[in-house]
């Protein structure tokens, strides 16, 4: 009886979690669409620079860019929305699909591969300051190990409530 009391403060514990790293993934996605949008508007001149000699004329650049830009920033955006309010609700019990473990174990992976390396090799930032590129490093690591969290609660409380479940206490 005393392991079912522990394993049911864990389970609360780690839904607590879930809710908390659900919501960090939304706010997340809510700072890669300001940080998106400032640093374009900030760097919009050298990337035009970039497409000058390509004979568009900046209105129609402009255009096209945050077109793709802004389509890019909604799918981001659609995406986190997606996976965190799916660890919200699994969280307060409902059940949900692997879809969204899936996604955002995927997400870390991928994001990892990419931020770690080009952080340590500054190659993919560079005309930046460095402040600015450590800045970035540590806001994509720690939205990246919210995710990593975020799959690892929701791993453990469907396996808690599993163990609960075959005592029937759930």
């Amino acid at each position: 009886m005393q392991d079912v009391h522990a394993m049911q403060i864990r389970l609360r514990k780690s839904c607590d979690t879930l809710k908390i790293v659900g919501r960090g993934v939304i706010v997340f996605g809510i700072w890669s669409i300001v940080k998106v949008i400032l640093s374009s508007t900030l760097q919009w001149n050298g990337i035009y620079a970039d497409m000058e000699n390509t004979g568009v004329n900046e209105t129609e650049a402009k255009l096209a860019y945050w077109t793709i830009l802004l389509l890019l920033i909604g799918i981001d955006l659609g995406v986190r929305l997606f996976i965190g309010r799916s660890a919200i609700a699994e969280a307060d019990g409902k059940e949900k699909g692997w879809l969204y473990l899936a996604i955002s174990c995927l997400g870390v992976v991928f994001s990892f591969t990419a931020i770690v390396p080009a952080g340590f090799l500054f190659g993919a930032y560079s005309g930046q300051p460095l402040l600015n590129v450590c800045i970035t490093l540590i806001v994509e690591i720690t939205a990246n190990i919210t995710m990593a969290e975020m799959c690892v609660s929701a791993v453990r409380i469907r396996k808690m409530r599993r163990q609960l479940a075959e005592l029937g206490i759930m």
